[in-house]
């Protein structure tokens, strides 16, 4: 049953007369699996521990709301707002979360292999260790995130922005950066096995310090990267 409640947080401050000022949050937990929530403005929930598989959010807003190991596989969200919003250690694996909106948000060990983010902002989005593999991210707007130790094997970043983004010592066998701008980017110990740099802009001004390639990777010229160890 999809569960909606409203409670009580704490005091943010008094009024002259010494009452509390509150706030109220609502409380969209429990389950809505395949469920429609096309448009549903659900800012700051509390979606702790929420069942969603399936649903359709799409341009829902999902501002500053908790969703800490929330349930997210296969849902939809195009144009979906989940700027500012806790979604670590969440499970959004294959779905569809093209022109939605990350900013700011945190993901830290998420899980959104096999979704699709083409298009999406992720501006200062932290996916610290989150789980990328396979993820189609074309055109994505990611200045300033940090996907260190993220595996993103396979991921597709092609003319996407990653400006002075951190991939410090994140997996990347076999991930494409074709015509991304990666002006500023940190690459510290990353793993770049089989990937596709040749055609990335401004890879003269990333760190690569510490990473490794493979025989299979794509480097352009100048860039010289030890062989990744086999173990």
């Amino acid at each position: 049953m999809f569960a909606i409640s409203l409670f009580v947080l704490s005091p943010l401050g008094a009024f002259a007369d010494g009452a509390s000022r509150v706030t109220w949050q609502p409380s969209y937990s429990g389950s809505c699996e395949d469920c429609s929530l096309i448009g549903r403005q659900m800012p700051y929930s509390e979606l702790t521990g929420a069942r969603y598989g399936g649903a359709d959010l799409s341009h829902a807003s999902l501002f500053g709301s908790k969703a800490t190991n929330a349930e997210f596989p296969a849902v939809t969200g195009r144009y979906t707002d989940f700027s500012q919003a806790k979604l670590n250690n969440a499970n959004l694996e294959t779905s569809i979360l093209t022109n939605a909106r990350f900013n700011g948000a945190e993901a830290n060990g998420a899980n959104f292999s096999g979704a699709q983010l083409d298009f999406s902002t992720l501006t200062n989005t932290k996916l610290i260790g989150a789980n990328l593999t396979g993820v189609s991210a074309t055109h994505i707007k990611a200045s300033e995130a940090d996907f260190s130790a993220a595996s993103a094997s396979s991921a597709v970043f092609d003319y996407a922005d990653l400006r002075n983004t951190n991939f410090d010592g994140a997996q990347l066998q076999g991930a494409s950066f074709i015509e991304a701008d990666i002006a500023g980017a940190r690459f510290r110990d990353a793993r770049l096995g089989a990937v596709d740099l040749i055609r990335a802009k401004n890879v003269d001004q990333a760190d690569f310090t510490g990473a490794c390639r493979s025989s299979a990777s794509q480097l352009p010229s100048g860039l010289n990267l030890r062989l990744c160890a086999t173990n």
